[in-house]
């Protein structure tokens, strides 16, 4: 995925696949969080747009390890703000050189680890309409970065309890990474397939023969 948005530099619309699949329509009360100039600018309320697209030399990339998942890249974003009359690019910069490194696993549908690194990296390119520095942009968005991983990290040492996903009950959930790969499983029940016919659209079963699905012990995916 990766490397075909790198080598075709698609722009991806990150506002559409908000709005789609998660149902989050972001404005400038969302971005004035993490950039309280936006607010300044523009007022509360306003819709916000969010484009983005891999840029740099070298391509994203991902990697697990027995050490965790890492990920690497640059990308370039541009925000748009709505202001009624047209819909005014506000910021338009390249994250470059950004760099992330986890320390995940799960056991009996708990979450545990550490997000060792997560670093905004250098930005080129900038522009904005905020009246804000390339270095005052970065430091924020930086600022706010940090703060979300402590908390993150923080709640992953006690341990975050997987909740129910659309309706799958994962709450024996165990999940390791190794090198090249993660390893999961979870124990799944005639209750569990007619919960995944359901969301897939097809008929389901009777009960006696959804009973030749179900597993009592734990199954590992590579």
């Amino acid at each position: 995925m990766f490397e075909a948005g790198f080598l075709t530099s698609n722009t991806l619309d990150i506002t559409y696949l908000m709005e789609t699949y998660l149902n989050v329509t972001v404005t400038t009360d969302n971005l004035g969080l993490v950039i309280p100039e936006i607010l300044t600018k523009y007022g509360s309320g306003k819709a916000v747009s969010l484009s983005g697209s891999f840029a740099g030399d070298t391509q994203t990339a991902t990697s697990f390890t027995s050490k965790g998942q890492t990920v690497s890249g640059s990308l370039a974003v541009t925000v748009g703000v709505d202001t009624g009359a047209t819909n005014e690019t506000a910021i338009s910069v390249e994250f470059d050189n950004f760099e992330g490194n986890a320390i995940i696993n799960a056991v009996k549908g708990s979450i545990y680890g550490n997000i060792v690194q997560a670093s905004a990296g250098t930005v080129s390119g900038f522009s904005t309409t905020l009246g804000i520095t390339a270095d005052d942009f970065l430091k924020e968005v930086q600022g706010e970065i940090t703060h979300y991983v402590n908390e993150a990290n923080t709640a992953l040492a006690a341990g975050i309890v997987i909740p129910t996903v659309m309706g799958i009950d994962v709450s024996d959930l165990d999940l390791n990474f190794f090198d090249g790969y993660l390893e999961f499983g979870i124990s799944v029940d005639a209750a569990f397939w007619n919960i995944v016919w359901d969301l897939a659209g097809l008929p389901r079963h009777s009960t006696d023969s959804m009973q030749a699905f179900e597993i009592e012990e734990p199954v590992m995916f590579l």
